[in-house]
């Protein structure tokens, strides 16, 4: 199981006085709770406006320079992609709102997929296929909706190792950069100390009113136009929800933080004010630390949990102490693994079955849901899928109504992976999200301490009915949570009724263990025992043997031995001929020789005669010749 570093307290940089137009507050008060959506699928309100899903697609740059790619850009179409080289019209196309090559800039990802969301927190414009709103302009349709609040989500979505927290690391950092510097008193300066107030948030759409000592209240008349941002980071791991920047949590076990029934807040979260850019920074380092790693065959720092970090704008209008309250989630989500490819086993394989479920009831989701805006009807399917895993409850407000971008990444040398992402990514492209252009017919958060309007007469009546209605569904909500914590029960009788039986199936596998090593033991021994009996017995067979062997050869060696002497005498007899004739040959051979002398010399004087005879010859034919000269 992947391991962290012991989590060191969150901390604060001191906040700075408060200005003049601060008041002390004594009390503690509560905005009450605006009740948050359900899982029942419904028909988008009429006052809400449609928005589709953003998708872009970033391409890791590969390990091997030299291996093929996969992945092909279409030159007439930058936004597309296709698995073929030249597509024909069987072959699937891609398309998505921008392609990041494997050259493309942390720059250029920020600018089109983060930025149009951040801008739009402030000018309220639905972002387009642009990244022209750096400057303030968001393109498409720049209808305001009005000054509601807004819930956005970034997320990436890829297989391990694909660079998803690289791009999403990168993308936290700028954005906290950027608000800080939008929401700063002297507009682009992100090293003012904003002063920590009295006014925090709590829960989805709440907030509360503290008295801790160092905090400044604001009056109505200072608090119209002040922003304050927040941050918070929840992990998902092994479907359970850790806080990570709660200094008590306990790493070894973990604090498990459960979602509020069809409500989606986690209760307790801890929430820090952002009051300059070096803190926020601190706080994002300190949560990488704590965040849950291990190395594998494709990943040598492979995140095993999801991780959502939370930034929450806290806007204050019209002279108002009751906040506006906007946030956009980035969601670094585990990539999905297959476990031949990153050899993972034990308690690591655990860790990938459990994101890999929870990536595919995700992809679940976003089916269903397509699929009933497609056909106008309620799909119970995705409602369902929505209940299945901690990471789609915690999602899915903003896929409800909110603007949700997935940022896709892939390595364009695995064609596997990379098309199961590509057929994913073309279902989100499809989803609509409906973004509130107004309150949407509820009451806007107040505190007690604002007197609520006093309805007409005609609604009394209509008032107290909805009060029976809601009374019941109270009822029916009471009762079903009832029944929730009976099925909780009868869940934890049977986790620990299989931890039982795990531990009793282990005490039984490890006496079963011991017994058989125990008698593995014996049977070493008994074997080592035999072992040498059996040598024992060898060699006094071989010694018998050998004695009998010696006793039998004695006669014949000395049979030999007499053989062998009389061999050398006629040996000797016979070298003692062969000295004799050898000498015989000798004499024989020198006699020979002497007459070869003989007959050289021999031969010499008849050589010399002859020489004698031809020039007597050659004077005798010199005296014919000058005699026939002369008679002539």
């Amino acid at each position: 199981m992947a391991s962290r570093p012991p989590a060191a307290p969150a901390t604060l940089v001191p906040d700075t006085p408060p200005p003049a137009a601060i008041a002390s507050s004594t009390a503690c008060e509560r905005i009450p709770r605006v009740r948050e959506q359900s899982l029942e699928p419904e028909p988008p309100p009429s006052a809400a406006k449609p928005a589709p899903v953003r998708a872009f697609l970033r391409l890791r740059p590969s390990l091997h320079p030299a291996a093929p790619r996969v992945v092909h850009r279409l030159s007439n179409h930058p936004e597309k992609v296709s698995l073929a080289r030249s597509p024909s019209h069987s072959d699937p196309v891609y398309t998505f709102n921008d392609v990041f090559d494997e050259d493309a800039s942390q720059d250029d990802v920020f600018r089109a997929a983060a930025l149009p969301l951040l801008t739009r927190l402030f000018d309220r414009k639905t972002p387009q296929n642009t990244t022209s709103a750096y400057t303030g302009d968001a393109g498409g349709d720049s209808t305001p909706l009005n000054d509601a609040a807004s819930d956005e989500l970034i997320m990436a979505y890829g297989p391990s190792g694909s660079g998803k927290t690289f791009s999403l690391n990168s993308i936290l950092a700028k954005a906290v950069d950027f608000l800080v510097r939008k929401i700063s008193p002297a507009e682009g300066d992100n090293n003012t100390n904003f002063p920590v107030i009295n006014i925090k948030p709590l829960r989805w759409n709440e907030v509360q009113y503290s008295a801790a000592p160092g905090e400044a209240s604001f009056s109505k008349s200072s608090a119209s136009g002040f922003h304050t941002l927040w941050i918070s980071f929840v992990e998902i791991w092994n479907d359970t929800c850790f806080d990570l920047l709660d200094p008590s949590l306990n790493l070894s076990k973990g604090r498990k933080l459960k979602l509020h029934s069809d409500v989606f807040i986690l209760k307790d979260l801890t929430e820090i004010q952002i009051v300059n850019v070096k803190q926020a920074m601190d706080l994002i380092s300190q949560v990488h630390e704590l965040r849950r790693t291990a190395e594998t065959k494709v990943n040598r720092a492979s995140s095993r949990s999801h991780l959502i970090t939370t930034l929450k704008l806290l806007k204050f209008t019209n002279s108002s102490n009751t906040p506006q309250i906007s946030r956009i989630a980035i969601a670094d989500l585990a990539g999905s693994e297959n476990a031949k490819q990153t050899g993972a086993g034990g308690d690591l394989l655990d860790e990938a079955i459990t994101i890999n479920l929870s990536l595919h009831y995700l992809s679940e989701c976003v089916k269903g849901m397509v699929k009933s805006q497609k056909t106008g009807t309620c799909n119970l399917k995705s409602k369902t899928a929505f209940r299945n895993c901690q990471l789609t409850q915690f999602l899915y407000p903003y896929f409800r109504s909110g603007l949700v971008t997935f940022l896709f990444h892939v390595n364009p040398a695995n064609e596997e992976q990379t098309k199961a992402v590509l057929d994913f990514s073309q279902q989100s492209c499809r989803l609509m999200t409906y973004i509130p252009s107004s309150n949407n017919g509820k009451q806007p958060n107040r505190t007690r301490s604002q007197p609520a309007e006093k309805p007409a007469s005609g609604e009394i009546a209509r008032l107290k009915a909805e009060v029976e209605r809601l009374r019941v569904l109270e009822k029916q909500h009471s009762a079903a949570q009832q029944r929730v914590r009976q099925l909780e029960d009868i869940a934890a009788d049977f986790r620990a009724q299989w931890r039982n039986l795990l531990d009793t199936t282990h005490l039984e596998e490890k006496r079963r263990k011991d017994e058989y090593l125990r008698m593995l033991t014996d049977s070493e021994i008994r074997l080592r025992e035999a072992t040498l009996r059996s040598e024992r017995d060898v060699s006094e067979k071989l010694e018998k043997k050998l004695e009998v062997a010696e006793m039998l050869s004695a006669g014949k060696i000395c049979e030999l031995q007499r053989e062998l002497e009389q061999k050398e005498t006629e040996s000797q007899e016979l070298q003692e001929q062969l000295l004799s004739e050898m000498a015989t040959m000798e004499e024989k051979l020198q006699e020979f020789i002497e007459k070869a002398e003989s007959d050289r010399k021999l031969i010499s004087q008849l050589n010399a005669r002859i020489e004698e005879l031809q020039n007597s010859a050659n004077c005798s034919t010199n005296i014919i010749e000058v005699c026939g000269v002369r008679a002539s």
